[in-house]
């Protein structure tokens, strides 16, 4: 009898959704602090298959909170209020040189004065962003709440 082999049946491979790099991983974790500010860690690790001077994050922003206090690990990266679209778009990579193979990056900031009236007391945030250029192969989110913090309700959207 021959030995079971999946990886002889079953091929798994990045999917370049045409713009070229994929997304092997994307692992967040929101720290809420006791004023109600969130400090947001996103973890992205992507594969250049094309050479690519690197990614944008647009994080979107609303009434009740701005954005602050970004800064980003892994390349020289710029900030661009989008004021029209309600984004704060982050452009990470060096303009005048490419990357290939597997990059790291990281992106800090937080999400200050956040406040949803008649629910002082709820959390949601976006934490993997919607319009993403490609898909995501594997993705985690934690969320860390002050020890105060009494959990009635939980639900996931």
């Amino acid at each position: 009898m021959a030995d079971f082999r999946p990886d002889k049946i079953f091929q798994f491979r990045e999917v370049d959704t045409g713009t070229g790099y994929s997304t092997l991983s994307y692992n967040v974790t929101v720290d809420v602090r006791n004023d109600y500010s969130y400090v947001v860690v996103e973890k992205i690790k992507v594969n250049f298959t094309d050479p690519k001077h690197g990614i944008v994050r647009n994080i979107p922003f609303g009434k009740g909170y701005k954005i602050k206090d970004i800064s980003v690990d892994g390349d020289k990266y710029k900030i661009k209020n989008l004021y029209k679209a309600n984004q704060m778009q982050i452009k990470i990579g060096d303009k005048k040189k490419t990357v290939t193979g597997v990059k790291d990056y990281t992106i800090i900031y937080t999400l200050a004065n956040y406040e949803r009236k008649n629910n002082p007391n709820d959390i949601y945030v976006d934490v993997l962003p919607s319009e993403w250029a490609t898909d995501i192969k594997s993705a985690s989110v934690s969320v860390y709440l002050p020890q105060h913090f009494s959990v009635q309700r939980y639900e996931r959207v």
